[in-house]
């Protein structure tokens, strides 16, 4: 199966944020989110790409059957500069796609009722 994974991260102690996608091929989403930590944390070693960045969080990643022969919009974000807040959906059309979401382990009772503290994918500050 082909993922698609979406983060964001904080920086230089949350002065800063930001975005990235990653692309892999998996057996299961549980095999796609261990490779994906996998290169993070070898990209974290191995290079200075993430030396100012404090957490990293999965936002979603993307399970594709089979790749859309027409254009599919697979992310959307919109972001009110004075509060920061944020609107985002992915994607909108889903045929042929499934979007899951990044609980920690045991948390996600939790997580599917909306009652939930954002946890980082990675941390190492």
């Amino acid at each position: 199966m082909r993922y698609m994974a979406h983060f964001s991260f904080d920086e230089d102690h949350h002065k800063k944020h930001g975005y990235f996608t990653m692309l892999l091929s998996a057996d299961s989403t549980q095999g796609a989110i261990k490779s994906l930590h996998e290169k993070i944390m070898a990209i974290r070693n191995g290079t200075h790409a993430f030396d100012d960045i404090d957490e990293i969080y999965l936002d979603d990643i993307i399970e594709i059957d089979h790749f859309p022969e027409k254009p599919v919009l697979m992310r959307y974000e919109s972001m009110d500069l004075a509060d920061q807040t944020t609107l985002s959906s992915n994607p909108i059309d889903q045929k042929g796609l499934h979007v899951f979401h990044w609980w920690p382990k045991g948390k996600e009772e939790e997580y599917r009722q909306e009652k939930y503290d954002i946890e980082p994918f990675v941390r190492w500050h």
